[in-house]
């Protein structure tokens, strides 16, 4: 149980800062800490880019690829 009241506090915290002024952000090691603790509690599911410091989920990547098949004409925006 300890693990989820990490996530708890984790979220928290980043819901805090969503809702505070701009001028205050997660810094890249929370961000790192917070998307690897839901990975590991299967609470999300990502995909890594080839550099490792980028997320995607399967949905976004799905849209960039609609997105970029619409742009060169390989497919129509129906989809």
């Amino acid at each position: 149980m300890a693990d989820w009241e990490e996530v708890r506090k984790l979220a928290a915290d980043f819901q805090k800062v969503q809702l505070s002024t701009a001028k205050q952000k997660l810094s890249e090691r929370n961000v790192i800490e917070l998307v690897t603790k839901l990975v590991e509690l299967r609470m999300i599911d990502v995909l890594y880019t080839s550099d490792g410091k980028t997320y995607l989920t399967q949905q976004q990547l799905s849209k960039e690829i609609k997105d970029e098949l619409i742009v060169h004409g390989g497919i129509t925006t129906g989809l």
